[in-house]
């Protein structure tokens, strides 16, 4: 019996030691690593729930940092690209994050214009709409045309009705 306790006690030493490792993985900037320790760990630690709580918290903490990256290794107007096909799909808070980098990434590319009109009609789409006309503001600021753009785009049939979005798409034709 004495021989199965310490195997027991050796198993959950282990299991802690993998977690710190995991966690060390984590902050050093090594998600890929660490994810998939974190994933191993998982059935190593089915009989301690707290400990299998934070396994899975870490995972998703991961992923979230995984995803962040793989954004930010992406050309900015590539970036707009793949956000628009998130937003195609009702992807809206991943489309977002794609724009929002796109935004940050492209001071230099050319690119903020359309991600500002892209954050612009995704927002108008969830319903924000001061939101939605900030950022329209910014992406005709940049890029006059939008204004046409703007005014026929169905993702802006919500603000029809609202005198801003009316006053920044009328023609500007005197």
């Amino acid at each position: 019996m004495p021989a199965q306790k310490s195997h027991k006690a050796r198993a959950e030493k282990d299991v802690y030691s993998s977690f710190e490792e995991a966690l060390r993985l984590l902050h050093d900037g090594k998600y890929e690593k660490a994810k998939t320790l974190l994933q191993k760990l998982v059935a190593s630690a089915s009989d301690h729930l707290e400990l299998l709580a934070r396994i899975n918290a870490l995972l998703k903490v991961c992923q979230k940092r995984l995803a962040d990256q793989e954004v930010t290794n992406l050309k900015p107007d590539l970036m707009i690209d793949r956000g628009v096909m998130l937003h195609n799909t009702g992807q809206y808070e991943e489309a977002l994050r794609h724009f929002e980098q796109a935004a940050k990434a492209g001071k230099s590319g050319g690119v903020q214009d359309y991600a500002h009109y892209a954050m612009a009609a995704t927002e108008a789409v969830r319903g924000n709409t001061d939101k939605a006309i900030q950022h329209l503001k910014k992406a005709i600021e940049l890029k006059n045309e939008l204004r046409f753009m703007a005014r026929y785009d169905p993702d802006f049939s919500g603000l029809a009705e609202h005198s801003e979005f009316r006053e920044l798409v009328r023609s500007q034709d005197k």
